[in-house]
């Protein structure tokens, strides 16, 4: 199995799971800041690679480019929907966040 199928079925894995370990937004929200924006922008690059394996560059860029050139705005966004939704998984709010600002897909 190769690298970029391992980090697709880990994604896939991160945002359909139900487990009791499961990391919860709130969860997100207690670490400290560097642990919290690094957590988060984790997510987004898998977000945007997950694209990328999928032959969808224009939504990958769009996803990039939406974080990380409106970080300001984009942060505070992920941010309050952390907050707004501590027991939701925050792989699904990033989804949810990216799916708003770049239209559907996968």
């Amino acid at each position: 199995m190769t690298f970029s199928r391992l980090a697709l079925a880990a994604l896939a894995f991160a945002v359909n799971s139900t487990s009791a370990h499961a990391i919860a937004a709130r969860d997100v929200m207690e670490m400290p800041t560097q642990e919290r924006f690094s957590y988060i922008t984790g997510l987004v690059d898998m977000l945007s690679y997950q694209h990328v394996l999928s032959g969808d560059r224009v939504r990958a860029e769009c996803i990039t480019n939406a974080f990380y050139s409106q970080k300001k705005e984009t942060w505070d966004r992920v941010h309050d929907t952390m907050l707004a939704f501590p027991d939701k998984a925050p792989e699904g709010l990033i989804v949810v966040l990216m799916k708003k600002q770049c239209g559907g897909g996968q």
